[in-house]
């Protein structure tokens, strides 16, 4: 188990690391992403149920930098 997540091959460890990071969002629900009812906000700084990083464009972005996190390492 412990070799699949070896230097050479940082692609598994960013895979198991991503799956984490989503569950843990879609779990805790924090309120930046949230709103009072448990809906996702939309896209939008000018109101208080808006926001500037909505879920799809944080769970597109967020592996990248998985990824360059664990090549990296």
């Amino acid at each position: 188990m412990i070799a699949m997540f070896d230097q050479e091959n940082p692609l598994s460890l960013a895979i198991l690391i991503y799956i984490l990071f989503v569950f843990t969002i879609i779990y805790t629900k924090p309120n930046f992403l949230y709103n009072d009812q448990g809906k996702l906000k939309l896209y939008g700084n000018n109101d208080e149920n808006k926001t500037i990083l909505p879920l799809p464009v944080l769970f597109i972005v967020a592996p990248v930098f998985i990824y360059l996190f664990t090549y990296l390492l």
